[in-house]
């Protein structure tokens, strides 16, 4: 079976890692899996790169796009993508004559709403985030559910391209039937909601790590490794956009401040990214770069005592299932998809969102724990459970298989059956 991934980018972000690690397993596995995407940084194998021409202008539409969201961008939570301009994506997506497509991260410009029902095989979407279901918002607030109602009722900081973009988006898919995955149960709910996707199929499957590299390892070797303090209580946090207000830099910081009174000993931030506008998190902080290296990852989680995320909304974060996996527990707030990756008060700790003095007493509750071994095996058997890589390409080729079966093959080729 030829199968084809469509992102944006090939590591950059968790939607380009979730979709890379699946096209990886399908080809250890015996899969005809490519990747095409529009800007590379990693080695992926069967990549297919558009051309120079394609990546500038995507280049240039993301520069009209920012500059269109300016206004309505300047008091909004998460970016926004129009995916109005012209592109060839669908046409060049047909010249590879694959089986099955599946759509991941699609936005920066590479792919426009009136192309995509041009693919001639099968689609399979991933739901990364909310914008395939929602207008224009990557992540919509809490208390804005136009995405059931159809837009007609204006919200407060919205923006007249909301309305535009959701209609464009109901006319050209009107008819068209991709089978949609949904990484958590959250978001499985709000699309299975929405006026765009509520008549379409929706798959549960969660991303999934690989295990052989996302293991528990020596801790003190990783602090030798990374130059860190071996007697410092460590807390990890990605980031890699700390200025984005929906990564919760306000509330971390206050929740880090709360922590540091309670504890004599030292603690240390490490913060994993190479983002430039970084706050002042009130404790000391090393910051480590950009990590692109799965093996780097596993190591810096490996010096951690706890992971923490302060998002706001977030669908299922790689950054707390690669922790699990690592043994190393982590603190979030309870939103979006987030329950769902860890057992309260058993391989984590869930925060009342977004409450800062929450948050401060799910990462005592980690570093203050009398069986910290107890809770490291915990938080490696979840991993173990839900998040392995392996379960999770095997019901992605499960899928490929039933559509395959439904729709005949537009490539021409035969048919190979899943793996």
């Amino acid at each position: 079976m030829r199968i084809i991934h469509v992102c944006y980018h090939d590591i950059r972000g968790g939607a380009a890692l979730a979709a890379r690690r699946l096209h990886l397993e399908l080809l250890r596995t015996g899969h005809e899996s490519r990747f095409m995407l529009v800007e590379q940084s990693g080695d992926t194998e069967q990549a297919i790169r558009l051309p120079a021409l394609f990546r500038c202008r995507c280049r240039i539409e993301q520069r009209l796009e920012a500059l269109a969201f300016r206004h309505a961008n300047r008091n909004r939570l998460t970016p926004q993508s129009l995916n109005l301009f012209p592109t060839s994506i669908a046409a060049r997506i047909n010249r590879e004559n694959p089986d099955v497509v599946n759509l991941h991260w699609i936005n920066g410009a590479s792919s426009a709403i009136w192309d995509l029902p041009r693919i001639h095989a099968p689609v399979v979407w991933t739901l990364h985030d909310t914008w395939p279901y929602c207008a224009t918002e990557h992540y919509h607030d809490n208390n804005d559910l136009r995405f059931v109602t159809g837009y007609r009722e204006p919200a407060p900081n919205g923006s007249f391209w909301q309305p535009l973009v959701w209609k464009c988006k109901r006319k050209n898919w009107n008819g068209w039937t991709p089978e949609i995955v949904a990484p958590s149960n959250w978001i499985a709910g709000e699309a299975q909601s929405s006026e765009l996707m509520h008549r379409l199929p929706i798959t549960p499957i969660a991303n999934g790590v690989d295990l052989a590299v996302f293991r528990p390892s020596d801790r003190l070797k990783a602090r030798q490794m990374l130059r860190l303090p071996p007697d410092a209580r460590i807390i990890l946090f990605g980031a890699y956009n700390a200025a984005d207000r929906n990564k919760g830099g306000p509330e971390l910081t206050a929740a880090l401040r709360r922590l540091s009174r309670r504890f004599s000993e030292p603690l240390l931030l490490l913060a994993v990214g190479s983002n430039t506008e970084m706050p002042d998190f009130g404790i000391p902080t090393v910051f480590t770069g950009r990590l692109d290296t799965e093996q780097q990852m596993a190591t810096a989680y490996a010096a951690a005592d706890a992971t923490v995320l302060a998002s706001k909304y977030d669908n299922l974060p790689n950054i707390l299932v690669e922790s699990l996996a690592c043994g190393i527990p982590a603190a979030a707030f309870a939103t979006g998809g987030i329950p769902e990756i860890m057992e309260d008060r058993v391989s984590g700790a869930l925060a009342e969102p977004f409450q800062p003095e929450s948050l401060a007493d799910a990462l005592a509750w980690i570093l203050e724990h009398p069986h910290p071994e107890q809770l490291a095996a915990a938080a490696r058997h979840r991993a173990e459970s839900c998040f392995d890589i392996r379960d999770c390409a095997r019901r992605y080729s499960g899928l490929y298989a039933g559509l395959r079966q439904r729709f005949p093959s537009p490539s021409g080729h035969p048919v190979r059956p899943a793996i």
